[in-house]
């Protein structure tokens, strides 16, 4: 994945987890993913897994769709 669509993604967690008004470690504690790699993904840093994405959206109850929606997806 290019990093601009890191980067996108990771602020739609961020998005996401802050509509929820949830820290990163209460996500991780629901979803089972450490704090680093939370932090990581919302940096643009690190390309999650589909599992990884799975339990993250299932926690924020946001679509893959929602998660992927951006300038530098296509289709976004």
């Amino acid at each position: 994945m290019p990093i601009d669509d890191l980067t996108a993604l990771g602020q739609k967690m961020r998005e996401a987890r802050k509509k929820k008004d949830l820290t990163q470690q209460e996500l991780a504690d629901l979803s089972h993913v450490s704090v680093k790699q939370i932090a990581n993904i919302e940096k643009g840093k690190m390309n999650p897994s589909y599992l990884i994405l799975r339990a993250l959206a299932k926690v924020l109850h946001i679509s893959f769709r929602y998660a992927y929606k951006s300038r530098y997806f296509s289709g976004g």
